[in-house]
């Protein structure tokens, strides 16, 4: 796919494993000199002059670690009762900020996306955590897809500016202004009022195009999301004032429903192959690590909470068939280039609504750390060798289980060596030749 494609381009102009390694460091950096000034004062880390003291040459912290720890201290940011607060919200953030500005969007959260699994492959493996997908992947599958002792854990991992998901709508007639919402979401009804709101521009925008098409003799009598538009019109349209986006674009803010909705998106999200992936666990930048619809390990995190703007918006998708489409065939050339609409209901997180410490992050290596030795973790992982024990047991008697032999037995042997008029030749250890009768 196209998508596909740029992401491939976009891993070929930057090496993802060594900016997430230097996102790392450059935060283990500022963290280490947030509690370092904390701990001693600023005038036993930072010279005279504003300079690190020649007692950390050792450890090679980056100038742009130096100058943001020295830029915290001055704003009264660096405490210690803020210091670990620090580690949070502003060092990984930082870290990202000054890296990612080399590559674009995707390849952020791609940046983003390879930290929390970097440090799963370096300390997970003595705690029963295994990586199933050791590397980001698209097709639907979760950002950190792992097992822990063998139990599925599957996290998303987001930015403070990322999209959680979307709802698509499967088939709209934009004609009639009926719309088909592609998953049965509980929060249907309220996506179903957003379109009726917006119906009445989305049926007069259909009709400018149906009525275009059928000047240039192109055959149809309804516009769907599928339609294809030529693009003659479609920037025609554009031109014009009319834009699509514009025209279906309307957002509705909804306060306290992040968990819920975000939740549920996850909770019923699918592979290509249809292949159900259920998500209950979403790690965000500064914020950590919460559930979403359920806390299936009991994890000691909070619910992922917040207010969500919901924003309904159409994107075109363009192609270029080699032949005419049906009822196209009196207007189409080959080269023609139409667009579709792909129209999608997708909700954006006010961050800053997110409430509540989570004491486990999956992208800081102390705290998965913590993760991974917890006594739900624990929990986990006697439950698993309850499971391998039975499944031992029932494997052992299994193997004792008694059942009509077939073929010859010992028994069977025995009784014709006793019984048989055949002679039976042998040789001895001594070399002594001699039969059995």
């Amino acid at each position: 796919s196209k998508t596909t494609q740029k992401q491939k381009e976009e891993n070929k102009s930057f090496d993802s494993v060594k900016y997430s390694v230097q996102a790392k460091k450059y935060a283990l950096d500022q963290i280490f000199l947030f509690n370092e000034i904390s701990k001693q004062g600023y005038g036993k880390v930072f010279g005279s002059k504003g300079n690190l003291l020649s007692k950390y040459n050792n450890r090679k912290i980056e100038s742009e670690s130096v100058e943001f720890a020295k830029e915290l201290y001055h704003k009264g940011l660096v405490t210690p009762s803020n210091a670990l607060v620090l580690d949070k919200s502003k060092a990984y953030s930082k870290a990202l900020s000054l890296i990612i500005g080399k590559v674009g969007s995707r390849a952020r959260s791609n940046i983003y996306e390879w930290i929390p699994i970097n440090i799963a492959l370096e300390i997970g493996k003595p705690y029963g955590l295994e990586m199933l997908t050791p590397r980001p992947a698209e097709g639907g599958l979760p950002d950190f897809h792992g097992a822990l002792h063998g139990f599925d854990l599957f996290v998303e991992g987001k930015l403070f500016d990322a999209q959680h998901g979307s709802a698509t709508i499967e088939k709209a007639n934009l004609t009639t202004g009926t719309m088909k919402i592609l998953n049965n979401y509980e929060f249907n009804p309220i996506l179903e009022e957003m379109w009726e709101g917006n119906v009445s521009n989305i049926k007069d925008y259909a009709s400018i195009v149906l009525d275009l098409m059928k000047e240039k003799g192109i055959k149809i009598s309804e516009v769907f999301n599928n339609t294809l538009i030529p693009e003659e019109i479609f920037l025609q349209l554009g031109a014009s004032g009319l834009n699509i986006q514009k025209t279906v674009t309307v957002e509705k803010l909804m306060v306290g429903k992040a968990g819920d909705i975000v939740g549920e998106l996850y909770a019923k999200k699918k592979l290509k192959d249809g292949t159900p992936v259920p998500n209950y666990y979403i790690n965000i930048l500064g914020k950590g690590l919460r559930w979403l619809s359920k806390n299936i390990y009991e994890f000691d995190v909070p619910k992922f909470e917040g207010d969500i703007n919901m924003i309904m918006r159409a994107v075109a998708a363009s192609s270029t068939p080699k032949k005419a489409p049906k009822g196209y065939e009196s207007y189409h050339k080959p080269g023609m280039k139409y667009y579709a609409l792909n129209i999608r209901f997708v909700p954006i997180v006010d961050m800053q609504s997110v409430k509540g410490e989570s004491k486990y992050s999956i992208d800081n290596e102390a705290e998965m750390l913590a993760l991974l030795k917890s006594d739900a973790a624990l929990a986990l992982k006697a439950k698993r060798e309850k499971l391998n024990a039975v499944k031992l047991g029932k494997a052992v008697m299994a193997s004792r289980t008694v059942s009509d032999p077939k073929g010859i037995t010992v028994l069977d042997f025995d009784d014709t060596l006793a019984t048989s008029k055949s002679l039976i030749k042998y040789t001895q250890p001594d070399g002594t030749k001699g039969t059995l009768t």
